[in-house]
């Protein structure tokens, strides 16, 4: 618990900071990232505690979330909501689908309220599925699958049940579209290194040299 309110009192100084302060070195950015991984560590460590003290560290959590300091820096809010998403029991996750809720309403009156609305699925789907398990929330999963986030855990589920058809199908439709042709070697969540993956997992030898090529 030390260890989550210090790394979460860093973060909001952070992001205080980077509403204010010459962050063009990238050294805040990198600051703030490393810090949410320190939070995601605490929170599953905590997740195998008691429930008091989990039900502690997501109030801490959620505290924090809805601090001014968070407006105009929607992904780094959601992220935090994101950690405490291990913390929450059913009853638990009610206050976190209030915030959610709140939030959500609030984010009307933005200017661009729909990418809100789609940090707001994101975490929903990401608290149901820690909830109820993947099997019971894929209807979910696939309602939203056009978000980009959710496509790639549906690509992974699929990759795990050995369903590389599937897969490869869900890639495709993304690596295809002509939004998508610039093409990013080092981000292993590319569509066509992902596609590779797959066909390399599969031992599709003839489909991974052509996306070999098509990668390299």
């Amino acid at each position: 618990m030390a260890a989550l309110e210090a790394a979460a009192y860093i973060l909001v100084s952070g992001v205080k900071l980077a509403s204010h302060a010459d962050s063009s070195s990238g050294m805040l950015t990198d600051v703030i990232m490393c810090t949410y991984e320190l939070i995601d560590k605490c929170t599953k460590e905590i997740e195998k505690k008691d429930k008091q003290m989990r039900d502690q560290a997501l109030a801490l959590i959620i505290k924090e979330a809805k601090k001014s300091v968070f407006d105009g820096w929607t992904d780094w809010r959601y992220n935090l909501l994101k950690s405490g998403i291990c913390l929450c029991d059913e009853k638990s996750a009610k206050k976190l689908e209030k915030v959610l809720d709140t939030l959500l309403e609030i984010s009307r009156e933005d200017y661009f309220p729909e990418y809100t609305k789609k940090e707001d699925l994101i975490v929903r789907y990401l608290l149901h599925r820690h909830l109820y398990g993947k099997k019971n929330t894929q209807k979910e999963l696939y309602q939203n699958i056009s978000l980009n986030e959710l496509r790639i855990i549906a690509i992974k589920d699929a990759m795990e049940d050995k369903n590389y058809d599937e897969a490869e199908k869900l890639c495709l439709e993304k690596a295809n579209e002509e939004e998508t042709w610039h093409y990013r070697s080092s981000n292993p969540e590319d569509w066509n290194n992902m596609l590779y993956d797959i066909y390399k997992t599969a031992s599709n030898t003839e489909k991974q040299i052509a996306q070999a090529k098509n990668c390299y």
